[in-house]
């Protein structure tokens, strides 16, 4: 035995370096769980943000850079151009639906990243499409160019709607999805009514789709319309929720959104995809997201006839808007000052819905000429500015996701500085 200093016994030096080495080994062990955990949850969660696990198909513009314009001769330009397409179509034609929610479809997902599998998209020459959530119809319509949504029927179901609407570079493709879409379901075709301009059109019925499904009267069935527009489009239109005591009223409903879906279609087929992406940021500098959501609205001149000024939020319908850009902030183009200035003189007035706490205000111009701004109804909402610039009025929301103290990131009011 050993004996410690003013001879009380002691531990052995070798035990003590064993010991030592036990609790360093131990805490290491520890902390090496620890890390790996947290790199765990950060990869499931994106934790680390995009550093960690970086997108597999990127934006052709980094979040915070100058768009440039880029040419659709890009296969996933092309795809994202020829989903806009279908968009502006959509909102323009296909309108009496009450709120919806469409969701562009491209030929890869934009939101994988190296690690994730890719979300499942369709069979080969698929070009592109959308995803269509209407809500509050009065005919139980949720659409989706390829996914759902609910509704409630004038026979009190309350049901779920989807509304496929796909490109296909092949006729055989487009008319093989339908069928692939209807093969795992049990539905029976009952009927093939005619819809001008489109073929192989299908009225579908059968067991409700829709869990749980609880119409007023009758009993939960499904009705769906299937069509081929211009031979490579694929439609496909589904209410899992119907009522079978509706005397075919939401049969009726489905055809009626099929016609318009149709001229939507035949909008956009009788048009190229656009040459290039963007077009106006070559001599207008607007500041990119990041990802693949941008967007470019031409309102007027347009070449397909539509109009699309009720598509603008309010109060830029109507008020001589010439192109918007949708990119980290949303610009508003105008063909002279006057014009930009006379818009921001009907924002006090134009009718809130209850979005922000008080009407817009002027405040400061900050970088640009002059400043309106209004904070949101809820602290989620942020402060909404618009800022005059030249001819251009940039929208901008800032402080959002808590962040009640951020303060308004200036970027893409400076870049308009001095442009004309």
């Amino acid at each position: 035995m050993t004996m410690a200093p003013g001879g009380a016994p002691g531990r052995a030096p070798g035990r003590r370096r064993i010991r030592r080495s036990l609790i360093v080994l131990i805490v290491g062990l520890a902390v090496l769980v620890l890390v790996a955990a947290v790199v765990g949850i950060g990869a499931v969660t994106g934790l680390f943000g995009p550093t960690s696990h970086p997108p597999v198909n990127p934006a052709p513009w980094a979040d915070g850079a100058r768009i440039r314009p880029v040419r659709s001769t890009d296969p996933q330009v092309r795809s994202v151009l020829r989903a806009q397409q279908y968009e502006i179509a959509w909102r323009s034609v296909v309108t009496g639906l009450g709120q919806q929610q469409v969701d562009q479809e491209y030929t890869f997902d934009p939101d994988q990243r190296r690690g994730e599998s890719p979300a499942q998209h369709r069979r080969g020459s698929y070009l592109a499409g959308l995803s269509v959530y209407p809500h509050g119809t009065s005919t139980s319509t949720s659409t989706s160019s390829a996914s759902a949504s609910t509704g409630t029927t004038d026979s009190g179901a309350e049901g779920s709607d989807d509304i496929h609407v796909g490109e296909y570079g092949r006729s055989s493709d487009a008319l093989a999805a339908l069928r692939d879409d209807r093969s795992g379901e049990s539905l029976r075709r009952v009927s093939s009514p005619a819809i001008d301009g489109a073929s192989h059109v299908s009225a579908w019925q059968g067991k409700s789709l829709s869990a749980p499904c609880r119409p007023k009267a009758g009993k939960p069935i499904s009705v769906a319309v299937d069509a081929v527009v211009d031979g490579r489009v694929a439609l496909s239109i589904t209410n899992g929720c119907a009522s079978s005591a509706d005397g075919g009223e939401q049969a009726d409903a489905l055809l009626a959104i099929a016609r318009k879906a149709v001229r939507a279609i035949e909008t956009v087929r009788s048009q190229p995809v656009p040459a290039t992406w963007m077009p106006g940021t070559a001599s207008v500098p607007i500041i990119s997201s990041g990802g693949w959501y941008q967007s470019q609205l031409q309102v007027s001149g347009r070449r397909d006839g539509l109009n699309v000024q009720p598509l603008l939020d309010e109060p830029f319908a109507d008020s001589g808007v010439d192109t918007v850009f949708y990119g980290k902030d949303t610009v508003y183009a105008y063909a002279d000052r006057a014009a930009a200035h006379a818009v921001l003189g009907k924002l006090p007035g134009m009718s809130t819905d209850y979005r922000y706490q008080q009407a817009p205000h002027r405040v400061g111009a900050g970088a640009g000429d002059e400043r309106l701004c209004a904070r949101g109804e809820h602290w989620q909402q942020g402060t909404t500015c618009w800022s005059r610039v030249g001819r251009f009025v940039v929208v901008q929301s800032y402080g959002t996701d808590g962040k009640a103290d951020a303060t308004m990131d200036e970027t893409q009011v400076k870049a308009l500085r001095g442009v004309h």
